[in-house]
């Protein structure tokens, strides 16, 4: 499970708080791609991100609740501040894809 200063640490503490649980946590230091392929091998259960299941097919995925944890994605770039092309192609895209 991630740190406290993570969406997937923060959401997955708040979910376990409110059943009343204390998880056993070895490592907070993990991306959530290597912590599901932790789990995917067998090694462990990991909370990770939803597109996740394409890169672990094999392995069974639970929903963090009937809804899923939704989280607002934002794009925030310093006005009159150089802005790579990538990081301005990617804030277009978001913005074409995702809507305003």
């Amino acid at each position: 499970m991630s740190d406290y200063d993570t969406i997937l640490g923060r959401e997955g503490r708040r979910i376990f708080r409110e059943h009343g649980l204390i998880p056993v946590v070895h490592n907070e230091k993990l991306s959530a791609f290597f912590a599901a392929s932790l789990g995917a091998a067998g090694l462990g259960l990991a909370f990770t991100y939803y597109c996740a299941r394409n890169a672990y097919p094999e392995a069974v995925f639970l929903s963090l609740g009937e809804e899923g944890a939704i989280i607002d994605l934002g794009v925030c770039l310093a006005p009159g501040r150089y802005h790579s092309k990538a990081a301005i192609a990617l804030r277009e895209t978001l913005f074409r894809v995702l809507g305003d």
